[in-house]
């Protein structure tokens, strides 16, 4: 199944959520910003949430340095 993740198409496994999809992509869930079909989701909530092919995700990461 496809998402549109930061405006590309990217596979994911059916029935995976948010938190399972940070995880895989190894990214540290405490400096990541997710907005899923235009809202931005509480980090609480990203276990709850299950992706499907109609979604849309905006992925941001800070990156500490001066």
């Amino acid at each position: 199944m496809h998402v549109q993740i930061n405006g590309k198409a990217t596979e994911v496994e059916p029935g995976m959520t948010l938190a399972e999809f940070i995880a895989m992509k190894g990214l540290k869930p405490e400096s990541v910003v997710i907005e899923h079909n235009g809202t931005i989701l509480p980090r609480e909530r990203w276990r709850g949430v299950a992706l499907t092919s109609a979604d849309q995700l905006q992925i941001v990461s800070f990156v500490g340095g001066g």
